[in-house]
């Protein structure tokens, strides 16, 4: 499928190339018929810019982690952006022109360049997740999709800031019941969706909420940024249920011991514990380990018998928490295929016995007691796979990118 066009204006004739590496970059007529193939195979293409006043066509090869430009009259291609982005991978690199025909490029890890002079200055470092760019004549500045979002999004240069354009739709956590409900928060708010529609459930919290659970009799569970634990009813009434703590990294539910899970940052220092649901002041501190990576991201399942498993993206690897010994024991390492995966979903998966990760496009697995890996599902227009949530029934929930999809069991 070809994932980027230019057009040009002199005859509407289309500019094309594909986001998958080895596909051609070709020039088709109006109508989609094939004139040329410009390049017989080019390592995946993000985003073409065409200037048609001088017959210039630059493209992007995430693949090979560059962007070069063709020139149309002469044939002859030069590499004029290299060693960006991620190379290997389908991390976008985005090109744009504005009205003075300026080159711009943007990377999510690197952030924001425009062409001045004879070099690439930065203009601003990375504030979105990297998505198709156009220039607005009538705002005098660029337009982006933020793929991680599904959100359009410019940049205040004056104010050194990025504005959205659109509401921001995505989460780093989601969570299910048997009602069959699913919540997601949003910053200081929770949101339910039902039957195809999404609702406001709670807020504003009294802090940020990057991390949501459900339990047994389907209380919903908000770890916030201030440290508290807030518990709500089916009707969205809160009450502040545990605090104290430092900085919660991750949480989880043992449906079989009735238990909240929790992962607390102190420092270097994570301290993981047992909360009981039918009494939060008897919370137990089960494990404690030294983060390799500071800030480094945390995610907590509960397999059979309430085992409890930490990913841990700084060392890239799936331990079993031994609570007898109040340590981490690694099981499987080497989980996540690149570094460029920097917010993966992790779940275990009862139906599979296995857990499930979240990656660029692959939702891959690694049987719990084997370790094979192998592939679930794929998404086709997969960069931003941020949450993985098991529902009672055995199904999986997955949130992705201003989109909720569910693999029933």
């Amino acid at each position: 499928m070809v994932s980027t066009v230019a057009v040009d204006p002199s005859d509407d004739s289309i500019y094309a190339a594909y986001e998958e590496p080895g596909h051609p970059l070709v020039h088709l007529t109006a109508d989609g018929d094939l004139l040329k193939i410009l390049r017989p195979g080019i390592m995946g293409c993000s985003q073409l810019a065409y200037n048609h006043d001088k017959g210039l066509l630059y493209f992007s090869e995430t693949f090979d982690g560059s962007a070069s430009v063709l020139n149309l009259r002469t044939d002859l291609t030069e590499k004029v952006i290299g060693n960006v982005a991620v190379a290997g991978t389908v991390e976008p690199i985005m090109l744009w022109l504005d009205e003075e025909n300026s080159l711009w490029y943007y990377t999510a890890n690197e952030g924001l360049f425009r062409f001045a002079g004879n070099e690439f200055g930065q203009i601003a470092a990375p504030m979105m997740g990297a998505g198709q760019v156009i220039w607005s004549s009538e705002m005098n500045n660029w337009v982006a999709i933020e793929y991680a979002g599904a959100n359009l999004i410019t940049y205040d240069r004056s104010l050194g800031e990025r504005v959205d354009l659109t509401d921001y739709l995505n989460a780093f956590d989601i969570a299910s019941d048997s009602a069959g409900r699913v919540f997601f928060p949003r910053y200081e708010f929770i949101y339910s969706l039902r039957d195809g529609r999404i609702t406001d459930f709670a807020g504003p919290l009294t802090g940020v909420c990057e991390n949501i659970e459900t339990d047994n009799s389907g209380f919903v569970y908000a770890a916030l940024s201030n440290g508290t634990i807030r518990r709500f009813g089916p009707d969205g009434a809160g009450v502040e249920w545990v605090k104290g703590f430092h900085n919660i990294a991750a949480l989880s539910y043992d449906s079989g011991g009735d238990y909240i899970i929790i992962a607390d940052r102190d420092g270097i220092q994570v301290r993981i514990y047992r909360i009981p649901v039918s009494s939060s002041k008897l919370a137990a501190e089960v494990a404690v380990f030294t983060e390799e990576e500071g800030q480094s991201l945390k995610r907590l399942a509960v397999g059979p018998a309430g085992m409890v498993f930490l990913y841990d993206w700084a060392s890239n690897a799936v331990y079993l928490v031994d609570e007898k010994r109040k340590m981490l024991n690694k099981l499987y390492d080497d989980v996540l295929p690149t570094r460029d995966i920097t917010t993966p979903g992790f779940e275990y998966s009862s139906v599979l016995d296995a857990f499930v990760i979240g990656t660029l496009e692959y939702y891959r697995t690694i049987d719990r007691q084997s370790g094979n890996r192998g592939i679930l599902a794929v998404n086709r227009h997969g960069a931003d796979n941020f949450a993985i949530d098991e529902s009672p029934d055995g199904s999986l929930f997955f949130i992705h990118s201003g989109q909720i999809f569910r693999i029933y069991r």
